[in-house]
């Protein structure tokens, strides 16, 4: 039986082929994006998981790598020249006989750099809205949500083939509406360009790592769809030089079984079509692929080097959660 992912796949590689999205037929609500939604997701009192508000919620620990002037504690060692006698752990001193001084990590104002995927594997949706719309939202959810500690916000796009853009990370409530506008043009240049094959993710992440000089955390949002083989490489790069959360966009199709019936699909190998049939009977073994399929994504994402992976659909990003 066909994953979950598979079918987006194919039903995607096949209306692209047979039916191009043109600029022209934007008219549903689950198609477009108006800047005041993304203004709008600042007022949701969202949760993360149960019972933590994700308002505020620091996607960074807002602590450096380096050592410096702070309070949470980085380690216990023996005395240098030029060591604050201020730190002088005397208990650690009477017990291993040399003078022990505590060594703290620095504390600083984080930034944060939202990577947002606009491929024309974004432009897939079975029912509510597309996958690509859902990014946007959620990415203007983090924008607000980190708004309160006064973080500088980044912005990485990538849209189709071309080169990613960066935006410089810049704070304030003026620059993230700057960054919200920024985010409903390429939205609506990614769904004109929605019937062009899609890029690999590798290729759009191949300038990140040199944006990750200093105190910055990474958050990939994105469908996580046609990786390309140097997507593990690049992730580790990345992870090496600063801090990486990841927000795993799903369509309902992952947690909804499609009707029954027959399905058209293409496959990458030979390009021929075939139509798969799906039963009433295999409802129970379709959720629980989509349930391995999610589990074994976010395990594989966690292995890289990510802090955290987070989960968003049509019904809980416009409700303002992340699951």
């Amino acid at each position: 039986m066909w994953s979950p992912s598979d079918i987006s796949d194919a039903l995607l590689r096949f209306f692209d082929r047979h039916r191009p999205l043109a600029a022209g037929q934007v008219s549903s609500s689950a198609i477009e994006l108006h800047f005041d939604e993304l203004v709008a997701m600042r007022g949701r009192r969202a949760s993360f998981g149960r019972n933590q508000r994700i308002d505020g919620y620091r996607f960074g620990d807002l602590s450096s790598r380096r050592r410096g002037a702070g309070l949470e504690l980085d380690s216990i060692g023996p005395y240098q020249w030029g060591d604050d006698i201020r730190h002088m752990d005397w208990f650690a001193t009477a017990r291993i006989g040399r003078p022990q001084v505590k060594q703290f990590r620095r504390d600083v104002q984080q930034t944060i750099m939202v990577v947002l995927d606009l491929r024309p594997s974004m432009m897939f949706g079975s029912s509510d809205q597309l996958m690509a719309k859902t990014a946007c939202l959620a990415a203007a959810k983090v924008a607000w949500s980190t708004s309160k500690d006064h973080q500088p916000l980044g912005l990485l796009l990538i849209v189709g083939d071309r080169p990613a853009k960066l935006v410089p990370p810049r704070r304030g409530r003026r620059a993230r509406l700057q960054h919200l506008a920024r985010i409903a043009d390429a939205y609506e240049r990614a769904v004109a360009r929605a019937g062009e094959p899609s890029p690999l993710l590798a290729e759009g992440l191949g300038g990140l790592p040199s944006h990750m000089g200093g105190d910055v955390e990474a958050v990939i949002i994105s469908g996580f769809s046609q990786l390309g083989d140097g997507f593990d490489q690049r992730l580790r790069e990345t992870g090496a030089r600063g801090a990486l959360s990841a927000i795993v966009v799903e369509d309902v199709l992952m947690r909804t079984p499609p009707p029954s019936g027959l399905y058209p699909l293409q496959s990458e190998t030979d390009r021929k079509l075939a139509a798969v049939a799906i039963r009433r009977r295999d409802t129970n073994l379709y959720r629980m692929r989509a349930e391995r399929h999610r589990r074994a994504l976010t395990a594989h994402l966690l292995s890289l080097g990510m802090r955290q992976v987070l989960i968003s659909d049509a019904s809980s990003i416009n409700e303002g959660y992340f699951r």
